[in-house]
């Protein structure tokens, strides 16, 4: 009876070790496989045979307790060592059984609720599984997996005969239709299509979706329950399914963001978000198609330019707020006037343009009196106080030497340009006499230059140092960020032959968020110099200081950063600062806020302007360098400088004199105890790409 137990045990315990080297084995492929998301009855299986081989080493032990070992055939080391290694590897079957479990089905559970990166790492585990096992030469096996996976995808699938008959749907795919997977099953596939994308489906039959590939997708509308269209990205890919052999599958991707994404994109590059209506760009693609089309049949299209006169004083005395719900009702009102043109937009900020095809020089003056006369007869009211309005209008019309948009803008805004510079609140047909009209041209020829160079990167940044006075610290690193325009043959361009266009057409916000992200971006990436660096001056213009938008886009871009922010200082100019007092107040406090640094620019061209310091926390006043270029000679200017000097000295502001231009002005404003000097006595702009070379060779 012993040597028969004897032998029982010795079996169990062999069969104890075998099988825990084998599920050893197995736990390394299978942990391997948890990595590639096994499935849920893998996982059971590994549990139960955790479960098996503890339960088989607890009955060994059992028996060996009972029945002893008569012959002496192995120690109680061994037996200890047998029921440890069994026990350990039963339950690192379980555990690892578990977790793989609870880990999946929280996956899955996520993607089912609509975790997003949840669901995507889901379905990267269960459409590649699809795509194998729906390929012709799949196994039973595999076609087993594939109705499962089918079934349990979080992705949205179906399948269609050659016919294009829905022989199945997943529940996922019947979920986002919002509609039963039987009202789905025997019905055609262009049931579920928009009617404008049927013709994008034809090409749905096995044998050309073989031809096309496996990159082959195709984009279009399902309609929904509650008809609004949902947009899909569909791959297909041919598929035995219950008999079918040539089926098809579907996967289909919810492309709706993508989609909202691009026609908004695409939306802000044709309107204007607050009227609604086309903006420039909008109105110089339309122009260019007219325009072809009115020399073939030797028509004219009537161009009216409007601009409204008294828009800066609703914004100043009232606030954007009022300027915007200004602008929005004047369009409503200059719409109504003016409902025979062909196209309506807003070109700038109080610009606005009117296109009349088939038209002449009678009814296009005849439309801009109209929309004149409606626009003086509108009251604006906000909060109980009456704002009379008023527009200048300039009215073109194209011909053979006016046969394009640039000539046809350019003569329009010389019109309406002349119309306010003759008092405003008229009408004036542009004719060969109006003297602006090649100013106006070039600068209109400017602005299609420089919208394309801020699309394409046509823009570079210079630098120009700026040197302390009082003390020699040789390592202080201190200038003004300044910026150049390339034209076509690679020369580098002066700020003051494009600027006044800038400005005039509204291209400053765009200019100043260009110069500050390219900076920011420069210092980014040259840590060390940006170690050494002690002020980095950049500059802003009147127009982004008195947009809101602009002005959040400036801190949102400054917070984006992470060096030190007191190492860049914003420069505004003093006019800018008290054109638009409240606003640069706003602006100068929610900057300090972030660390930056701010400085006041060509200060002194006001000496009335000293009053407004006490109201703007400045680090830093730039001195005109009109009174600085001739204070050798001039005793007015010397005593500019000296009071300027003195207020700031008082104020704890440091100076900074601009326009230092030789070696004997650099004497005098260090005798005078001015802080700074800037100037080609110091050094000339030059290129960014030279600026850590310059500070390391000084």
């Amino acid at each position: 009876m012993k040597f028969n137990a004897t032998l029982i045990i010795i079996s169990i315990e062999a069969l104890v070790v075998i099988a825990s080297l084998w599920l050893l084995a197995n736990y390394i492929s299978f942990h391997k496989h948890l990595k590639k998301q096994a499935e849920p009855s893998t996982n059971s299986t590994m549990v139960a045979l955790g479960v098996v081989i503890i339960c088989a080493t607890f009955l060994v032990s059992i028996f060996s307790n009972r029945f002893g070992d008569p012959y002496g055939t192995h120690s109680p080391t061994l037996d200890e060592f047998l029921t440890l290694m069994g026990i350990s590897i039963g339950s690192l079957c379980i555990f690892a059984g578990l977790d793989s479990l609870l880990k999946t089905g929280g996956r899955l559970l996520a993607g089912k609720a609509g975790d997003y990166p949840a669901r995507q790492q889901a379905l990267r585990f269960f459409n590649p599984h699809l795509r194998r096992t729906s390929a012709d030469e799949s196994t039973a096996d595999d076609n087993n997996k594939f109705k499962i996976l089918f079934e349990e995808s979080p992705a949205l699938y179906l399948v269609i005969d050659s016919q294009q008959h829905i022989i199945d749907v997943n529940a996922t795919l019947a979920d986002f239709l919002n509609v039963s997977k039987a009202a789905l099953k025997g019905k055609p596939l262009k049931g579920l299509v928009l009617a404008e994308d049927l013709p994008l489906i034809k090409g749905l039959v096995p044998e050309k979706i073989k031809q096309k590939g496996p990159d082959h997708q195709l984009d279009l509308r399902l309609i929904h329950q509650a008809n609004e269209p949902l947009w899909v990205k569909i791959t297909p890919r041919p598929i035995t399914y219950n008999g079918h052999r040539e089926g098809i599958l579907l996967l289909l991707q919810d492309n709706r963001e993508s989609k909202n994404l691009a026609e908004l994109i695409a939306f802000h590059s044709q309107y204007d978000e607050l009227t609604m209506l086309h903006n420039r760009e909008g109105l110089e693609n339309y122009l260019a198609q007219v325009l072809d089309i009115s020399q073939e049949n030797h028509s004219q299209i009537a161009l009216i330019y409007i601009d409204i006169d008294q828009l800066k004083v609703v914004n100043d005395t009232c606030g954007h707020a009022a300027g915007d719900r200004l602008l929005q009702y004047l369009v409503t009102v200059i719409g109504e006037a003016s409902s025979e043109c062909n196209f309506f937009a807003r070109v700038g900020g109080d610009e606005f343009a009117l296109v009349k095809l088939h038209s002449n020089d009678e009814e296009a003056q005849a439309i801009g009196e109209s929309v004149r006369s409606a626009s003086e007869d509108f009251t604006f009211v906000w909060r109980n106080q009456n704002y009379r309005q008023s527009i200048s209008v300039g009215v073109a019309l194209s011909s053979d030497s006016i046969n394009d948009v640039v000539d046809l803008m350019g003569a329009a805004d010389a019109a309406c340009y002349t119309a306010k510079q003759q008092g405003k609140n008229r009408v004036v047909v542009y004719s060969d006499s109006i003297d602006q009209s090649q100013d106006n041209r070039r600068d209109m020829m400017w602005v299609s230059r420089l919208q394309k160079a801020i699309q394409d990167g046509e823009f570079v940044l210079y630098f120009q140092p700026i040197q302390k006075l009082q003390d020699s610290e040789a390592d202080h690193v201190h200038y003004e960020m300044l910026i150049r325009y390339v034209d076509p043959e690679g020369n580098h361009v002066l700020p003051q032959y494009f600027l006044p266009a800038v400005e005039r057409f509204g291209l400053s916000e765009q200019i100043d968020l260009w110069v500050l992200t390219t900076a920011l971006d420069y210092l980014d990436k040259h840590p060390r110099h940006t170690e050494a660096l002690d002020c980095c001056s950049i500059n802003l213009t009147s127009q982004s200081i008195a947009n809101p938008r602009i002005r959040s886009a400036i801190l949102q871009v400054v917070e984006s950063y992470e060096f030190p922010r007191e190492k860049i200082c914003f420069e505004i100019t003093e006019s800018s600062a008290i054109q638009n007092l409240r606003d640069a107040q706003e602006f100068v406090d929610e900057l300090r806020t972030l660390g930056c640094k701010l400085a006041l620019d060509d200060f002194g061209t006001g000496f009335s302007s000293f009053g407004y310091l006490k109201h703007l926390a400045v680090d830093y006043l730039k001195i005109d360098g009109s009174f600085v270029r001739d204070i050798i000679s001039d005793r007015f200017d010397r005593a500019m400088v000296s009071a300027i000097n003195n207020i700031g000295k008082e104020m704890d502001i440091e100076i900074i004199a601009e326009y230092a231009e030789n070696s004997s002005i650099l004497k005098t404003l260090r005798e005078m105890n001015v802080d700074y000097a800037q100037g080609h006595a110091i050094a000339k702009p030059l290129p960014i790409y030279k600026l850590e070379t310059y500070y390391q060779i000084r």
